[in-house]
């Protein structure tokens, strides 16, 4: 509520417009829409805020479309808007033409967002810049900004011609899996949205859905530490979240799980000899272990690890793989 009192009070301060800051309770789509369509006799305007993706496209084609007051996204059109003055307020400054520059995308909010089958059936989350027309519904995508969304274990180079590819705008939903669902085998029917389920168009498939939305993300920026005196190896690495990871405002990310654990896998080879436990992130692989673990004894260098947060309702989240020469 205080962040959105605070950009109420800037529409006033920069636009002269009275602005009145309405936080909904719930983050189901259709509800989301069904609200903002019932207040619209009371408003000349609407700017929606902090809508993740892919529902946000949704939200905001469907009350476009179905509203008779303009419907602003903040996070989609309002980003793309000081973005691009910013760029052009920068040109100018420094006394150049748009042609003369390079421009380098870091995050991408939730625009131009995709995702693409690679071919051990993993699906990659990917940003794109830039789509140009080659021909009847094909298009070149160009400055991708790849392995979003904790996807950059199914990166592939390259991915195979004919690779499925599916743009994640306003037409694509959550399934809407109970948890108790999550590994069972079952039959799914697919067609035209516009025809019934039982339409000769409609196909049917068995898939069994693993839940990868519940699945924690890797950590990341992983270091060690030796002790000089004892061999002792101190890891430590930063965790990330699948929620509510994007406000500059934050000093941690939220925890997104009922707890913090880790399992430190130490590797010789191909093969596992000890699994730490860490409830913080950080461990220590003392030179006793490393003893009983190596025939060659303490200090082990180079030495393999995988790191994995650990989800209550998923188990072990993607890992983060490395080799540490210390």
């Amino acid at each position: 509520m205080p962040v959105m009192e605070g950009k109420a009070l800037l529409f006033k301060y920069l636009g002269g417009v009275d602005a009145v800051p309405v936080c909904l309770g719930t983050k189901d789509p259709d509800e989301i829409i069904r609200t903002v369509k019932l207040l619209e006799p009371s408003f000349g305007g609407v700017n929606l805020e902090d809508l993740s993706q892919p529902k946000c496209f949704r939200i905001l084609d469907t009350l476009r479309e179905e509203m008779n007051i303009p419907v602003w996204h903040d996070d989609q059109q309002g980003t793309a808007t000081i973005i691009l003055a910013g760029l052009i307020n920068a040109v100018e400054v420094v006394g150049k033409r748009m042609s003369d520059i390079t421009i380098a995308i870091l995050g991408c909010g939730s625009a131009n967002i995709a995702t693409i089958r690679n071919g051990d059936g993993a699906w990659e989350v990917f940003q794109f810049a830039e789509a140009e027309l080659i021909g009847p519904n094909q298009y070149k995508l160009s400055r991708l900004l790849r392995g979003q969304a904790g996807t950059e274990q199914a990166m592939a180079s390259p991915v195979l011609a004919g690779a499925r590819f599916v743009l994640l705008d306003g037409a694509v939903m959550q399934s809407g899996m109970s948890a108790e669902q999550r590994g069972l085998p079952l039959n799914w029917r697919y067609g035209p949205a516009g025809r019934p389920i039982d339409d000769f168009t409609y196909q049917t498939m068995a898939y069994t859905p693993q839940g990868v939305g519940l699945r924690p993300l890797s950590p990341v920026h992983v270091r060690a530490m030796r002790d000089a005196t004892n061999h002792d190896l101190a890891i430590s690495w930063v965790r990330r979240t699948r929620i509510g990871g994007d406000s500059w405002a934050q000093t941690e990310v939220p925890l997104a799980e009922a707890s913090e654990v880790y399992e430190v896998d130490i590797r010789d080879g191909q093969q596992t000899v000890r699994t730490l436990q860490s409830n913080v992130p950080q461990i220590t692989y003392t030179a006793a272990q490393q003893n009983v673990d190596f025939a060659g004894g303490a200090p082990v260098t180079p030495l393999s690890i995988a790191i994995y947060q650990i989800s209550e309702s998923y188990g072990r989240g993607s890992a983060r793989e490395v080799t540490l020469y210390v």
